[in-house]
């Protein structure tokens, strides 16, 4: 298990008046959290550290009044005595927010006007302010030299396999360095990579090759109209709050219907977060590892593979837009696997229904869909990107598997119960 960089305060309490307030204080943060990411066009990678990064915060402010967890990164030792949650919460998340995004500071100064307001003025609320802030101030100094800032040089390769800029803008290759970001709860980037693409001249990578050819071309004629939808459904391009923010949003709904309170939602939206994060990062490790072509690549060029089984289309297209970075393993699959995965263990059971809200992109129309488990929810976002024709069957199976275990090596470990 990751060294856990621990911030451990003195906090003097020297005021114990209460305030309480009905309104869920992490839930609107993770709402303001997300309308900043939109607003700056977060990738999802960048878009896991800042959730994580103001989850954690609220939990550890919330953890610091209550004690009934082990802390994430920020331990405030505080005498008994009454301290507003709502406040600490608060603070913690726009104490976070307002470091990452300063542009912003209009705004996030409106929302915190408004959680402030909904709490009855007196002591409880400003030592409540004053945690928030010292664990805000806490956390941003962790993840200050993360690694996620990095210039990194990246030459693509030349050899059949090689990832190379991809049609039609042939972008470079979009945060090499986030492989090497340092993960909230992981040893490091690597732990979870247990697996490979095949070989090129296997028949597997044939079989695979040949399923996005057919299914996730441009104009497929065995793509069925709903695998179209689905495709679009789960592009979550940037501009929206992105998979990463989709999970996030499917934990409201889940959270709100299951009665949460706020230390509980503390919890559960550090937890979540923190897997998303390790994922991306997961992610990033296997794709800049492995640098494996992308379909578009790999079918267009298909006469160099040496597969007998291969054959080339130099005009092939893809469904979606082929994203600038690696292939191997799906994004899609490992946050969606680990989202799927953290909401099943803290809930206690996968069998829940939810109905997802469509992201609006491009003036596309398109319904809500609902599902009736987490799991079936991640399964479906994994196949959605072989249907778009921008990943392979064996990457989004291999992106799941480790998924599943970044969550459980989360829930395993961090956060738990005092006993």
């Amino acid at each position: 298990m990751r060294k856990v960089h621990l911030l451990t305060i003195v906090f003097i309490l020297l005021f114990t008046i209460s305030g309480t307030v009905a309104a869920d204080v992490v839930l609107d943060w993770n709402n303001t959290a997300l309308g900043a990411i939109k607003t700056s066009l977060f990738t999802s990678v960048k878009v896991s550290r800042t959730l994580a990064m103001v989850h954690v915060a609220m939990y550890d402010a919330v953890n610091s009044i209550e004690q009934t967890h082990e802390p994430f990164y920020v331990w405030l030792s505080a005498p008994d005595g009454d301290i507003s949650t709502d406040a600490a919460a608060a603070m913690a998340a726009y104490g976070v927010l307002a470091g990452l995004f300063p542009e912003q500071i209009a705004t996030l100064d409106a929302a915190l006007a408004d959680s402030l307001a909904a709490i009855p003025d007196g002591d409880a609320k400003a030592m409540g302010m004053q945690l928030g802030e010292l664990v805000a101030s806490g956390v941003l100094l962790i993840r200050e030299k993360d690694g996620s800032d990095a210039m990194v040089p990246y030459t693509p390769g030349t050899e059949p396999g090689d990832w190379r800029p991809t049609p039609p803008n042939y972008l470079p290759a979009m945060m090499p360095h986030w492989a090497d970001v340092t993960p909230f709860a992981m040893e490091d980037g690597a732990q979870f990579r247990k697996t490979s693409p095949p070989r090129l001249s296997s028949r597997s990578y044939a079989n695979a090759v040949n399923q996005v050819k057919a299914i996730g071309a441009k104009n497929s004629s065995v793509r069925t109209m709903e695998q179209t939808m689905i495709a679009n459904f789960w592009a979550d391009m940037p501009g929206t709050e992105t998979t990463v923010g989709r999970w996030n949003l499917v934990a409201q709904d889940v959270a709100v219907a299951h009665g949460n309170t706020l230390s509980e939602n503390a919890r559960l939206f550090a937890l979540l977060n923190v897997a998303l994060a390790d994922a991306g990062i997961s992610a990033w490790d296997f794709k800049f590892h492995f640098n494996l072509w992308r379909p578009v690549t790999a079918i267009r060029e298909a006469d160099t593979d040496g597969n007998k089984f291969t054959d080339p289309d130099p005009a092939w297209e893809p469904l979606l837009m082929t994203p600038a970075f690696p292939e191997y393993v799906s994004a899609h699959s490992t946050f969606s696997a680990a989202a799927a995965q953290m909401l099943a263990s803290y809930f206690g059971r996968n069998n829940v229904t939810f109905t997802i809200d469509p992201f609006m992109m491009m003036g596309m129309s398109m319904e809500p869909r609902t599902y009736t488990s987490f799991s079936d929810a991640a399964l479906e976002a994994g196949a959605s990107r072989i249907y778009g024709g921008i990943h392979y069957l064996f990457s989004n199976v291999d992106g799941l598997n480790a998924g599943r275990s970044i969550s459980n090596y989360v829930w395993q470990n961090f956060m738990r119960p005092v006993r």
